[in-house]
């Protein structure tokens, strides 16, 4: 029975007893495999999540190993109540608005797990509705993201084409699926965007390579990325300099929370304290700003401060709840959503502050009725007068109905409920509390103006102190706004660590920790590499190579890509570990090329897609040749002409432009696109760029004019990740892949040769458009020749 005949003869009722498992068995399994799904390629109740928004994907759907489909199931008796004004294609918007709860469910599930998996298409269903829609994709914001529906068989039988294209894993590999989500004709040739995949420019390795790689990428995610165990990072920080006096500060902030607590007397909050008939007066708590440009560690400088209170014995009677804000990245934030988000960081910061009296008498536990009945002291005791005026303690009723009384309150509003937590653990408790909101610079600047009205209401409802964590942009972006961050007063700076001599410190670590190991085991083979590598990439450092100015440049200069890069220059190839190990032996020292350091972070770039790129491709094209691929370029070279000796706003860098015979509105697009690769920045975190902006090139960008251009490595690792739109050169790639040449690298060769080729061609029209008499004299200097 094929699908259509399959479709047809789907029951009309169904048993409303049936649970999940019988809607899998009886409609979803068996339409995955007429469509084509093998069982290699279907994942069921696959993990998916962080520590504190885990789950199980009920079908994790892939191809040649690549997440593309996230489908949720509902069994067959929860409705999902599709209205029929909806039609058979409408909004992500309409469709949350109008479905029902078991829908929402559904759908909340795909786009959690979606984000989690990197997962290109969602599905949810109960076996007779389907529904579909692509959770993120550049053309247009999720609530506008076009859902296409499937109400039943009488629904799906008229489009079985429409709905094999959705679903298949041909349609999801030949570009199908995306051409009905994206709602519009694709522009690029299907061959062109799967080079990528198909093409994956790595060799299978050998057994004792794959040993080594496994050995070596615990050794990396320890100590050189992540250092997870504390004594480690404790060894390995290092302060920079003029971070501590910012530390002091932040202790001296906790020591005097402590006196002033203390001169009132503390009590323990694991005694009953229903006797406090009222709240005090309350003190007005602070709100502290730690800012600093991307990437300078600032989460790291929290980490050793909190370690060093607790070792001074500063915490043990405080509380030192951090809230990482990265887990809310996948959630939009809009303001019509405020509530929600509210409510979601609300119940962080009540979980942290549990969590983080757990080593206290009594602990805090938001569970627990005589907590309870002390934050709503009053609350109770109006409602024992009013109803139970005779009863104590011992009256069970009193009790019962008290606990459903107080239960109600307390979900009525969890912001009114963590201010009065907050309250009582400040005021009545005489307990010092510090709230870290972290991590809040990467959900742009409403996230933050709304974080900040936050904090302010923590600060007027209680004595707690709320060290929120920002960019530094944020701080100007706030003074044109209602609520200005730059109103607070105690702002502090953090500074980034030297690279060098924080790689220094976690190299020494590394070889102080690898085991005695028997010549000639792999264990010995990783660590002879360590040490050569350790040793090249120290006097990089020390020389300040090109290689090594790429790798601090990786990420726009953060911290953490910085240590991305040298680990995947690590972990990059065997075979080039090998060659600077020989190197080493006969030459007496290794050395790093830019193509070795190049090829290791577009390597990484390409695993890791989810991830903030180490090397952003500048060259993609939005569409048709609207664009040219140098045009940024240009624009890029224009602005270190001139930033060196005055100043350059958008308005200029557009006027220039735009006079030497360049579209304003095709300039504006292509800062607009620089500005998101992050080559080149302004003073604020608005999300639109303005006339009177001052630009600034990043240290992407001066890498990217120095450096990248020059190599023929970041060219041909391009052609990989970009869609190519010239019909010609789609051809000639294609005749490429598709010849007898048994030999990869030369067909690799062949692609990347093509695209190269185009972005000159591209730069000799966009030469000849320009009326460079005009622009030069503005650009102070001449421009280069043709891209090499």
């Amino acid at each position: 029975m094929d699908l259509l005949d399959f479709i047809l003869n789907m029951p009309d009722q169904v048993s409303m007893d049936w649970t999940e498992a019988d809607t899998r068995a009886r409609f979803i399994d068996p339409i995955l495999d007429r469509l084509g799904w093998s069982p290699s390629d279907i994942k069921r109740e696959p993990y998916a999540g962080w520590s504190k928004s885990r789950g199980y994907i009920d079908y994790l759907l892939s191809v040649d190993d690549r997440a593309m489909f996230v489908l949720e199931a509902k069994k067959t008796g929860r409705t999902f109540s599709l209205p029929s004004n909806l039609g058979k294609v409408t909004s992500f918007r309409k469709l949350q608005a109008s479905g029902s709860n078991d829908l929402r469910e559904a759908l909340d599930q795909c786009l959690q797990y979606s984000q989690h998996t990197g997962s290109l298409y969602a599905c949810a269903t109960n076996g007779i509705d389907w529904i579909f829609f692509k959770p993120t994709h550049p053309h247009r914001s999720l609530p506008d993201a076009k859902v296409i529906l499937f109400r039943g068989a009488d629904d799906i039988a008229p489009r079985i084409d429409k709905f094999s294209d959705l679903l298949s894993p041909t349609g999801a590999q030949e570009g199908r699926t995306e051409k009905e989500l994206l709602g519009r004709e694709i522009q690029v040739p299907t061959f062109a965007k799967r080079l990528r995949d198909t093409f994956p420019r790595r060799a299978e390795m050998t057994i004792e390579e794959e040993e080594y790689s496994n050995i070596l990428d615990g050794i990396l995610k320890h100590y050189v990325v992540e250092l997870t165990n504390e004594k480690d990072f404790k060894e390995c920080y290092i302060p920079a300099k003029g971070n501590g006096a910012t530390s002091g500060i932040v202790e001296n902030l906790v020591s005097d929370m402590q006196a002033a607590q203390n001169q009132q007397g503390s009590l323990n909050f694991g005694n009953k304290m229903v006797s406090t008939h009222s709240l005090p007066n309350i003190s007005t708590g602070r709100t502290v700003v730690l800012h600093g440009e991307v990437g300078v560690g600032k989460t790291s400088f929290l980490r050793d401060c909190e370690l060093t209170l607790r070792e001074g014995g500063k915490l043990e009677q405080a509380v030192w709840a951090r809230i990482d804000l990265l887990p809310f990245q996948d959630r939009q934030f809009h303001p019509e959503n405020v509530h929600e988000m509210l409510n979601l960081i609300c119940k962080s910061i009540q979980d942290e502050v549990s969590e983080a009296t757990d080593s206290m008498s009594g602990r805090y536990d938001p569970d627990v009725w005589n907590h309870l009945r002390d934050i709503y002291n009053k609350e109770v005791r109006v409602f024992q007068k009013s109803k139970f005026p005779d009863s104590d303690d011992s009256d069970q009723a009193f009790i019962k109905e008290a606990r459903d009384y107080v239960w109600n309150l307390r979900e009525q509003d969890v912001q009114e409920h963590l201010m009065r937590v907050i309250r009582w653990l400040t005021v009545n408790c005489r307990l010092p509390v510090i709230i870290v909101l972290d991590n809040s610079d990467q959900l742009g600047i409403e996230f933050q103006e709304f974080l900040y009205k936050l904090t302010e209401t923590i600060k007027s409802s209680s004595s707690a102190v709320v060290i929120l964590v920002v960019r530094t942009e944020a701080l100007e972006s706030h003074v044109i706004r209602e609520h200005s961050i730059a109103s607070v007063r105690e702002q502090f700076v953090v500074n980034k660590a030297p690279l060098a001599a924080i790689l220094d410190r976690r190299f020494q670590k590394i070889l102080n920790s690898l085991p005695s190991v028997y010549s000639g085991s792999t264990d010995k083979v990783a660590q002879d590499r360590i040490s050569v590598l350790m040793e090249t990439v120290k006097h990089e450092a020390n020389i300040g190579s090109e290689a090594y100015q790429l790798i601090e440049a990786a990420g726009n200069g953060s911290l953490r890509d910085n240590l991305r890069a040298v680990s995947s220059i690590f972990r990059s190839s065997p075979r080039m570990m090998d060659q600077l190990v020989s190197k080493n032996h006969k030459e007496g020292r290794a050395r790093l090329t830019v193509p070795q350091v190049l090829r290791s972070m577009l390597k990484e770039d390409l695993n890791n897609a989810e991830s903030n790129q180490l090397i952003p491709n500048i060259f993609t094209v939005d569409s048709q040749v609207t664009m040219p691929y140098t045009l940024g370029i240009r624009m890029l070279q224009q602005l270190r002409s001139k930033q060196a000796s005055r100043n350059t706003t958008v308005a200029s860098v557009l006027n220039a432009f735009s006079i030497a015979g360049v579209d304003r509105t095709i300039a504006f697009q292509t800062l607009t696109k620089m500005r998101v690769y992050r080559y080149l920045a302004v003073d604020h975190m608005l999300t639109e760029i303005r006339d009177a902006d001052v630009l600034r090139l990043t240290p992407l960008g001066a890498a990217l004019l120095d450096i990248v251009l020059s190599e023929r490595n970041y060219f041909g690792g391009s052609a990989f990740n970009t869609y190519i739109y010239r019909r010609d050169v789609y051809n000639n790639m294609r005749s490429a892949w598709t010849s007898d040449t048994p030999d990869y690298r030369k067909k690799f060769e062949a692609i990347s040769k093509q695209f190269i080729e185009m972005i000159i061609d591209d730069d000799v029209e966009l030469r000849r458009r320009l009326d460079l008499s005009l622009l030069e004299p503005i650009v102070s200097e001449s421009l280069p020749g043709e891209l090499k």
